[in-house]
């Protein structure tokens, strides 16, 4: 039986979003950025041929129809207030609502992850399947066998807890290292960093790249 794969990008809003930007850009200009990485990562997980499912995880009715729009699920946790709580229940939903056997959580600002990178993380996974952000603090990839394997951690610094969580049940945790997936839009050197592909053959042609360029000239 094809095993039932379920990926799962949180998105908490888009009006109001990376704060930590705000030094650099003004609140309509990260509004643009974080809707063109989202769409950019939804992109990406469409092409991937073992998913049976994308399911957007949020609370804004904005985001909820953007999900729409782009025609994949969407879900909301009335009860969890953080985003950890939120992605744990979402992890059950999957499992007593969509039988999923495994779970792949990517967040929305990965806009340059790359589609055969997590096709192959796919077919390579076993039980627990881990990617950090270019800090080694935060996890950008998880994929969980079943969804609801470890505890999660999702406080920025989540990586090491994720790895010891597997390892404390036996676990050897397949770890994912690769630049698409590392870089994460959350600060501004973050973001001069993704200006720095616009010439890219392949990277440049997201829309979030594009995004970034032409709200830095507006700015």
């Amino acid at each position: 039986m094809t095993p039932k794969i379920w990926a799962v990008v949180p998105i908490k809003s888009f009006a109001g979003a990376k704060k930590r930007l705000a030094s650099v850009l003004d609140a309509d200009s990260r509004e643009m950025l974080v809707r063109a990485m989202a769409k950019d990562v939804i992109g990406t997980l469409k092409c991937i041929r073992q998913l049976t499912g994308i399911l957007v995880v949020t609370a804004s009715a904005e985001v909820q129809a953007f999900a729409r729009t782009e025609a994949v699920d969407e879900w909301h946790d009335p009860v969890s207030g953080d985003l950890t709580g939120t992605l744990e229940a979402a992890a059950r939903h999957l499992v007593a609502s969509r039988h999923a056997d495994t779970m792949m959580i990517v967040p929305c600002d990965v806009p340059l992850v790359r589609k055969e990178l997590l096709s192959q993380a796919l077919d390579r996974h076993e039980s627990l399947t881990l990617a950090s952000d270019d800090q080694g603090e935060g996890t950008n990839l998880l994929i969980a066998s079943p969804p609801n394997l470890i505890r999660l951690c999702y406080d920025g610094h989540g990586f090491r807890t994720h790895l010891s969580h597997g390892e404390a049940l036996g676990l050897n945790p397949q770890l994912v290292d690769d630049t698409s997936i590392h870089l994460d839009v959350d600060t501004a050197e973050d973001l001069e960093k993704l200006r720095g592909f616009e010439a890219h053959p392949r990277f440049g042609q997201a829309e979030s790249v594009r995004i970034s360029c032409t709200i830095q000239s507006a700015h």
